[in-house]
């Protein structure tokens, strides 16, 4: 997958963590504590598949919205893409690996060759991308990886693209156990 195939989606995603560290800042600002690291991450999400809804390069796949997922039909070259985050490819990655799948049976996959996978990292100075051809297994239509990612294109974060303030951390657990205090009903007791 070229860099000039992604760029697009690439400057899409930056302008979304631009939008996402404003809401949270704002959020912040009204509420005295951050948003929460999931409600960033869905936020991002939701202002990405906004702007490549509008854009009529791109066809949002409706299936997968509600869920968070952001999958799209490049108009041009007629092919599928889902996006997923680096933390949750791996995560992924692991449970097939750790055999958690293997107490299911899981049905012969169906190959679809227009589905690509693009696992992207955003992180404090760049956002890479890199792809791998996918499968959907299933009634579910779940996404299996096949083969090995491709490197598929780095884009600096510059000054501009985030504001004067670092993205959010997207390796940063949300600590629940804070929001209640001693031994009220829903704290952590560990």
């Amino acid at each position: 997958m070229s860099h000039e195939t992604l760029d697009p989606v690439a400057k899409y995603l930056l302008s979304s963590a631009h939008d996402t560290k404003e809401f949270s800042l704002e959020f912040k600002l009204k509420h005295d504590m951050p948003p929460t690291v999931m409600s960033q991450r869905h936020y991002l999400r939701s202002v990405l598949q906004a702007k490549l809804a509008r854009d009529d390069a791109y066809e949002l796949s409706a299936r997968r919205v509600e869920f968070g997922r952001i999958e799209f039909t490049d108009r041009d070259l007629n092919m599928r893409f889902l996006l997923k985050s680096s933390a949750a490819f791996a995560i992924e990655q692991q449970m097939e690996m750790g055999g958690q799948l293997a107490f299911f049976p899981v049905p012969a996959p169906s190959l679809v060759a227009d589905l690509q996978i693009i696992v992207f990292d955003l992180g404090r100075t760049e956002l890479t991308f890199a792809t791998a051809p996918a499968m959907e297994v299933g009634s579910k239509k779940q996404v299996r990886v096949v083969g090995q990612l491709v490197h598929a294109g780095r884009w600096p974060i510059e000054e501009a693209d985030i504001g004067e303030t670092t993205l959010f951390d997207q390796d940063v657990r949300d600590r629940f156990d804070e929001l209640g205090g001693e031994n009220e009903e829903g704290s952590d007791d560990r």
